[in-house]
């Protein structure tokens, strides 16, 4: 499956949200609500903004880490880099992380 392929099969149970669309994270694709990233397709793995019980779950799954984008030991401290083997698990990480992301605009 192409990294288009999985943002895609992703984005498709967001069918019923039309703020949810396609983008870019300072060049990696992802995927917004109201302009905002909630995920973001990284090197075949995904990144998600999350906060509280998803995080902390996020992070126990084997291979999970905080993202570090740049590389530099720097991590964005809410998006957590799940890898390519949990992708059964991405489609409840990205309800919860478009959840919390639209919580913050509350």
């Amino acid at each position: 499956m192409t990294d288009a392929e999985k943002l895609d099969e992703v984005l498709a149970q967001f069918s019923s949200h039309p703020n949810v669309t396609k983008g870019k994270f300072f060049g990696p694709p992802c995927l917004k609500v109201d302009g905002k990233a909630f995920l973001v397709l990284w090197r075949g793995d995904m990144a998600f903004k999350l906060a509280g019980e998803a995080h902390s779950e996020a992070l126990q799954l084997q291979g999970a880490q905080l993202w570090d984008k740049r590389g530099k030991g720097h991590p964005f401290k809410e998006w957590v880099l799940i890898p390519a083997a949990h992708s059964p698990t991405w489609g409840w990480f990205a309800r919860s992380a478009y959840e919390y992301v639209v919580g913050l605009s509350k």
